[in-house]
């Protein structure tokens, strides 16, 4: 869940939002993991071996290993856009 936090907060400084995950504290373990894999992970490849796999709980560890890698990867972009005052493209005014 903080992972989920952390990407959601990176995306939304960088203006990359997302629609909010449908995070429910009631949700179980293997619908949780399913929002996940369908909502926030990116990477098609990544998400289809996670849909693929039979275990709520091998799925959940995956993804948090996945968000931990899309934290550091966002906050790395966040930083360099505050390095370069705020613009991050050539054509950002």
């Amino acid at each position: 869940e903080e992972q989920l936090k952390n990407v959601a907060a990176l995306s939304d400084k960088l203006g990359w939002s997302r629609p909010p995950l449908p995070f429910r504290a009631t949700c179980s373990p293997s619908s949780l993991s399913f929002a996940v894999a369908r909502e926030v992970v990116e990477d098609r490849e990544e998400q289809q071996a996670l849909l693929r796999l039979d275990d709520a709980a091998a799925r959940l560890a995956r993804e948090g290993r996945y968000l931990e890698r899309r934290s550091r990867y966002l906050a790395a972009i966040a930083a360099i856009k505050d390095a370069l005052g705020g613009h991050l493209y050539c054509n950002d005014k």
